[in-house]
């Protein structure tokens, strides 16, 4: 990924420097969750109706009672 220091061998070509890339999106994705902004309730979640979400735990009980 571009993050290279140090000796390099003499058959490589470093065609971009995607550490700072890297750093830059890993800093920004943890602001955002630490800002409560990430991720969005509506245009980065999924939801479940109440109903299947109870009759999903039901059967979730189900399977373990019987293992």
């Amino acid at each position: 990924m571009g993050t290279w220091s140090g000796h390099k061998a003499k058959f490589v070509r470093r065609f971009a420097n995607m550490k700072e890339v890297r750093d830059h999106a890993v800093q920004s994705y943890g602001e955002a969750v630490r800002e409560g902004s990430f991720p969005d309730s509506e245009a980065e979640s999924y939801s479940m109706d109440k109903l299947e979400w109870a009759r999903f735990m039901e059967a979730e009980k189900a399977q373990e009672a019987k293992s």
